[in-house]
C-alpha cells in the first residue's frame, strides 16, 4: 500500500483486501489453537491436511531447519532480546507455520527472559499440527525436561517409545535420563537395555546403565557394566568430554580429580560431573574409589 493510497482511500477499503482477510484468518486459527492447542482444523493454513503434505516435517532435517530461522539464529549468537523480538514478528506474521511456531517456542523456552510457559504452549501447538512427526514431538519433550515438567515430558518420550523403531537408541536414552531425574529406576534400567539391544558398542550408554542399575540397588551389576561401557569408549577413543576436562587442568589428573570430588560433593544430583569422576577414577586405575562413589550416590 503506498503513501498517496493511505491519503486518499478510505481505511476500511484496505481490510477488504484479500492479503488482509487472509491474516485474519491464520490469527484468528492462531488464537484458536492457542487456547485448544490439541485441536487443530483439519482445512485452512496451519491444517493437519496441508501440514501432512510437508514431507520435511516428519524428517530430522526439520529440526535443522528450526536453528536456521532468524530467530534462532539470533539465540545463537546470544542476542537475547533481539532473538525474543524476532520471534514475536514471526509469531505475528506466519503463525500456521510449524517450523516457525517451533522456532518461536524454543526461543521462548531457551532465552533467558523469553515466557517458557508460552513457548511450550506453542510447541504443543506444533505437535498437534503435524502429530506424525517424531522430530517435532521430540523437541517438545526436551523442552518439557528442561523446563522441569517432568511428567509432560515422559508422557511424550513414551508415545514415542511405543511407536518409534527399535533402533532409535538416542531417543530411549533421552527417556532414561528422564526416569532417572524423576527417580523411577527399574523404568531406567528396561529403558536402557531395550537401547542397548540394538546398540551392543555403545559406552556411553552403557555406562549409564551400569549408573542407572546401581540407582536401583544393584551396585554391584552396576559397577561392573559401568566398567564395560569405559573399556569400550577407552578403545573407541570416545572419552571427548573427559579429555576436555582434562585440558582445563593441564591434563593434571590429579588436580581434576580435585576439583571434580568438590563438584559431586557439593552437587550430587549433578549426574554428568559424577560420570566424568568414574570416568577419572577408571583412568587412573582407582576401582576401589569408583565402586565406592558409584554405592555412595
Amino acid at each position: 500500500m503506498t503513501a498517496a493510497y493511505e491519503k486518499n482511500e478510505p481505511f476500511w477499503k484496505g481490510l477488504l483486501s484479500w492479503q488482509a482477510g487472509f491474516a485474519v484468518i491464520s490469527l484468528v486459527g492462531f488464537l484458536f489453537t492457542i487456547v485448544n492447542p490439541d485441536k487443530v482444523p483439519s482445512t485452512g493454513p496451519g491444517s493437519t491436511d496441508r501440514v501432512a503434505k510437508d514431507l520435511n516435517l516428519v524428517s530430522e532435517s526439520v529440526l535443522d531447519d528450526v536453528k536456521k530461522k532468524a530467530p534462532m539464529k539470533l539465540l545463537a549468537q546470544g542476542n537475547y532480546a533481539d532473538a525474543i523480538a524476532a520471534a514475536d514478528k514471526q509469531l505475528k506474521a506466519r503463525p500456521w507455520d510449524v517450523k516457525t511456531l517451533m522456532a518461536v517456542g524454543d526461543v521462548y523456552c531457551e532465552a533467558p527472559k523469553g515466557d517458557k510457559d508460552k513457548g511450550l504452549t506453542i510447541l504443543k501447538k506444533s505437535v498437534a499440527m503435524c502429530p506424525e512427526s517424531r522430530y517435532i514431538r521430540i523437541n517438545y519433550a526436551r523442552h518439557l525436561a528442561a523446563a522441569n515438567k517432568l511428567d509432560d515430558s515422559v508422557a511424550q518420550y513414551e508415545l514415542l517409545d511405543k511407536s518409534a523403531s527399535e533402533e532409535w537408541t538416542p531417543m530411549r536414552v533421552e527417556l532414561a535420563n528422564v526416569y532417572l531425574a524423576k527417580n523411577e529406576f527399574s523404568k531406567a534400567v528396561d529403558t536402557l537395555k531395550k537401547a542397548m539391544q540394538n546398540d551392543t558398542t555403545n559406552g556411553a550408554t552403557q555406562e549409564l546403565l551400569g549408573l542407572a542399575m546401581a540407582r536401583n540397588n544393584d551396585d554391584q551389576e552396576g559397577f561392573q557394566e559401568f566398567s564395560k561401557g569405559f573399556a569400550v569408549r577407552k578403545v573407541q577413543n570416545d572419552l571427548t568430554e573427559l579429555n576436555a576436562y582434562l585440558a582445563k587442568y593441564n591434563n593434571s589428573k590429579s588436580n581434576a580429580e580435585t576439583n571434580l570430588s568438590k563438584d559431586v560433593k557439593e552437587d550430587p544430583e549433578n549426574q554428568s560431573k559424577e560420570i566424568l569422576l568414574m570416568e577419572l577414577l577408571l583412568l587412573e586405575n582407582k576401582t576401589k574409589a569408583a565402586k565406592d562413589l558409584l554405592q555412595m550416590n
